[in-house]
């Protein structure tokens, strides 16, 4: 998305950052979870029990619902910053606390979409994309891909 520009800087990292959480979290249902699960207690204290049930409703890091409700300025920088803080002291800057009790998906959208391709489409896209079938299988190796026309050289 930052086409033409050197990323890995500050400024990229921030709207990257930005853009994962609004993906993972739009405004509207994170707003409603809030709602239900506020997550300050008190007049600046972070409400942990109610961070735990959103990391579990929306499957993602401590971290990034602190992110997403500073952006969205539901929490003070200085909240997310004390969050972060907490994070780090309880060791789970790796590993977080209820990561064991969220199953890891398994991509299905992928496949749907090349399931739907019929052979000679999928020979047309892979032959303009430039793509090879051994590529395709090293580079995605659970995804069922149709017969191709393409040979792979051995």
């Amino acid at each position: 998305m930052h086409d033409g520009l050197i990323t890995g800087c500050k400024a990229t990292e921030k709207q990257a950052n930005y853009f994962a959480s609004a993906f993972l979290m739009p405004r509207s249902g994170f707003s409603n979870a809030i709602e239900r699960f506020p997550i300050v207690r008190g007049i600046k204290s972070l409400n942990w029990i109610s961070i735990y049930k959103l990391k579990k409703y929306f499957k993602v890091s401590f971290k990034a619902i602190l992110y997403r409700a500073k952006s969205l300025g539901l929490i003070e920088e200085e909240q997310m910053r004390s969050g972060y803080i907490y994070i780090n002291k309880k060791g789970w800057a790796k590993e977080e606390y209820l990561d064991d009790q969220i199953p890891i998906e398994t991509p299905d959208t992928l496949q749907s979409m090349i399931a739907a391709i019929n052979n000679k489409q999928w020979s047309q896209i892979t032959s303009k994309l430039g793509l090879t079938d051994q590529l395709l299988k090293d580079l995605l190796p659970s995804i069922r891909f149709p017969r191709s026309h393409l040979v792979i050289v051995k």
